[in-house]
């Protein structure tokens, strides 16, 4: 009975490569694919073929196969794990608050839990010429897209929640959320792999960096005071203004109103320079001495001014002095 081709060791790893030493098998051999496992047969760094789980006839589909000098290879690919992949920040991003706009640094590290969906693309992506291909394979090879992923992700979550990276921790599953869709997305395009999950467990943001948030946002603050504290006076400014204005208007429409009486009345709508016994109101004779008109009621307001002899005040009308008699005009 020809000895069969099969898959050994534990399903523990991505993919398992085996060198098929053709001295060792016949061209009756069977290839045993697991069911949890696909095979690609590879040559000379070529994947000729692609098996599902079952047995396969590989030399009788493919004579060739068993007549060539040179070996070839068996790639078992796990199809059923669920393997999860920690992952983590080596070096911490550069990163822009969107609330302050200070410059920070951030770190940040988590979980992802993955499965073969495409073994061909799988392969000719990640394994190559590796012997076999375990989690800290994978990591290397996919850290850079995804760390990239999670740093755009958690700068546009910040951004669309307007919050400050020292609240990061409260918002990891929305996060998370936003960064799923995406990465899954572009693993299963670039490299066969499903993603099933992914979490951000951790943030790390040193004190110093926290203080520089609250630094700005402190700034920010009595910048905010400042300005309100500005547009407060303009208001109180403008509503001073408004009420001047007010006032002359009201002056300019009860003016208005006392011209119309004297045009209705017959007084003078102008008003005169005030003489001796005569209002400058209505221009009726007054007797001396009166601080208002009898006719009209206008506070009468005489001109005053000192003798030049005396020194004491009299009216500027007069010709003489009524305290000392001198003559104070022509």
């Amino acid at each position: 009975m020809a000895k069969p081709i099969k898959c050994e060791g534990q399903n523990d790893v991505l993919f398992r490569k085996m060198n098929i030493d053709l001295s060792k098998y016949d061209k009756d051999s069977t290839l045993i694919v697991p069911d949890t496992h696909n095979a690609i047969i590879v040559k000379d760094g070529i994947a000729l073929q692609t098996l599902p789980s079952g047995k396969h006839k590989i030399f009788e589909k493919d004579p060739k196969l068993f007549r060539e000098e040179h070996d070839f290879d068996v790639i078992f690919v796990s199809k059923t794990a669920k393997l999860n992949l920690l992952w983590g920040t080596e070096t911490q991003f550069d990163m822009r608050d969107p609330v302050t706009g200070v410059s920070i640094k951030l770190g940040a590290s988590g979980e992802l839990e993955i499965q073969i969906s495409n073994p061909r693309k799988a392969y000719l992506e990640l394994i190559g010429q590796n012997e076999a291909f375990n989690l800290d394979n994978l990591k290397d090879r996919l850290k850079g897209r995804l760390l990239a992923e999670v740093q755009y992700q958690i700068a546009n979550v910040m951004k669309e929640k307007n919050l400050s990276y020292d609240r990061l921790g409260e918002v990891l599953l929305p996060v998370g959320n936003a960064v799923l869709p995406h990465l899954a997305d572009l693993f299963d395009k670039d490299y066969g792999l499903k993603v099933f999950s992914f979490t951000i467990s951790r943030v790390i943001l040193d004190d110093s960096e926290i203080q520089k948030i609250n630094d700005a946002r402190s700034a920010h603050a009595a910048q905010e005071i400042r300005k309100a504290e500005a547009e407060n006076k303009e208001r109180l400014d403008n509503i001073a203004y408004s009420r001047q204005m007010d006032l002359k208007r009201l002056e300019r429409e009860d003016y208005a109103k006392y011209l119309e009486i004297c045009k209705i009345i017959g007084w003078p709508q102008t008003k005169k320079e005030a003489k001796s016994g005569e209002c400058p109101n209505c221009g009726i004779k007054i007797p001396d001495g009166s601080k208002f008109c009898p006719v009209c009621g206008m506070e009468i307001k005489v001109s005053k001014i000192k003798c030049p002899n005396c020194g004491k005040m009299i009216t500027k009308d007069d010709m003489f002095c009524k305290h000392c008699g001198a003559k104070v005009r022509e």
